[in-house]
């Protein structure tokens, strides 16, 4: 009678639910990027797991995952740049964009108010206040000059 040992398969991992966090920002504000090995294979296996944006290396996390069960992994990454980024882990692509930054607009400055002709105004009060005193000045001169009866 023979015997058969079957060979447990060898760990076969991909990465499986990538997710990044917000997917639109404005320059250097952090992305975060979330993904799962998972081994679907039938013995324990490690890997290094890298993160390429635009088809370039940018950061590695080294992973080991039993089988049949997955292992998150996350990366934080910023941009200054305004444009879409193509994030590749292992077989799992996504994206995420930059925003161009807002501009800030200065409000105008305010529109000068129309005077209405009956509003006189600090120089108008003072042209009245300086005429009566000279007008008044004026009587007290001309009564002390007057000659008595």
């Amino acid at each position: 009678e023979e015997v058969f040992v079957e060979e447990p398969e060898l760990p076969r991992l991909l990465v499986r639910n990538l997710r990044m966090t917000p997917i639109e920002v404005y320059p250097n504000q952090a992305v975060t990027i979330d993904a799962e090995v998972y081994n679907q294979g039938g013995m324990w296996g490690s890997q290094n797991v890298d993160l390429m944006v635009n088809g370039e290396f940018e950061q590695r996390i080294s992973v080991g995952v039993s089988p049949g069960t997955a292992h998150p992994v996350r990366f934080t990454i910023y941009r200054a740049n305004p444009g879409q980024y193509i994030i590749t882990i292992g077989e799992a692509t996504g994206w995420f964009n930059v925003l161009s930054a807002p501009q800030i607009t200065a409000l105008p400055p305010p529109s000068p108010q129309p005077v209405a002709p009956s509003e006189l105004g600090t120089g108008g009060i003072i042209a009245i206040v300086v005429i009566s005193i000279m007008v008044l000045a004026g009587i007290v001169v001309a009564w002390r000059l007057t000659p008595p009866r």
